[in-house]
């Protein structure tokens, strides 16, 4: 099936399930019969994602008509399965390759925890890689996009499925980085940490609206990944730098050697200045680019 007749035979049930809601239940056995007929199409990963069709027919779940909003959350689940068998099929084509840890730090979570953004509610994501550590992230990023769904309320018509869209990144995560290496565990918690920022909205909804795809996510740096007001106050950082370089007050310097106490990432800038008496140490202020969390020492 092309993604045109697929779109086409979405809207075709949404105008008949209109139709059934305003009274005409004649329209109802067509409804029916092209919510049977959409769950015996074969689709693919791409195919939804492509025309987003989960997005477009989520709505109907919730029809005042039983028989239309039992079958369409039916045919969601049937697609929410197919994304994660396709996704498995994928990996286990690919050459077998040791499997790293995840190492979860202590000191990657302190004050970070504190800001990250609660999910209301828990999504009906499944995901079935064949690994327990591919699963547990898919799904910790399907709970952080599900948050959007609680920011937005009402407004959430133009939003795909958090369950789907989370297996799309993880997926798309595993084929880029070739296996849970240490560059997808970098991506991961860039990843992760951003979704769950209580200050970056934006971010989870541009994704579950489709403005950001799963593979343009990835290519994305941890500034791009961080919220407005997170890349003004680097910005605005950088100028300042900038400024008190050219007077010659302070160097400013990139550094991957001092590491962040909030965000657990080593990237970086300082610049030192004598702020005591001549003979004692200089002080160097330290910024973190990526959470903007900054620190002084002598």
């Amino acid at each position: 099936m092309s993604a045109e007749e697929l779109k086409t035979m979405c809207e075709k049930l949404i105008k008949a399930a209109s139709a059934v809601e305003v009274g005409k239940v004649d329209r109802l056995e067509r409804a029916v019969d092209l919510i049977k007929l959409l769950k015996k199409t074969p689709v693919t990963m791409k195919l939804l994602m492509e025309t987003d069709a989960a997005k477009t027919l989520k709505r109907l779940s919730k029809h005042s008509n039983t028989q239309i909003a039992t079958g369409v959350s039916g045919l969601i689940k049937n697609w929410k399965a197919t994304v994660t068998a396709e996704a498995s099929k994928q990996e286990a084509q690919e050459e077998k390759k040791p499997k790293l840890e995840i190492e979860v730090k202590d000191e990657d979570k302190s004050k970070a925890d504190e800001e990250v953004v609660k999910s209301p509610t828990t999504p009906a994501a499944k995901p079935n890689t064949g690994d327990p550590q591919r699963d547990k992230l898919a799904v910790s990023l399907c709970e952080a996009l599900a948050v959007v769904l609680g920011e937005v309320g009402e407004d959430a018509d133009g939003l795909a499925e958090p369950s789907l869209v989370g297996i799309s990144i993880e997926a798309a995560m595993f084929r880029k980085f070739g296996g849970m290496t240490k560059e997808y565990k970098a991506k991961y918690r860039s990843i992760s940490f951003n979704l769950k920022d209580s200050r970056n909205p934006d971010l989870r909804r541009k994704v579950l609206s489709g403005d950001i795809s799963p593979y343009t996510l990835l290519t994305l740096s941890s500034e791009e990944l961080g919220s407005d007001s997170k890349r003004e106050a680097n910005e605005a950082i950088r100028q300042h730098m900038m400024r008190e370089c050219e007077r010659g007050q302070t160097t400013q310097s990139s550094t991957d050697q001092f590491k962040c106490g909030k965000c657990g990432q080593r990237k970086t800038i300082y610049y030192q200045m004598q702020t005591r008496s001549a003979d004692e140490p200089m002080t160097t202020f330290v910024t973190c680019v990526n959470c903007n969390n900054r620190w002084k020492f002598c």
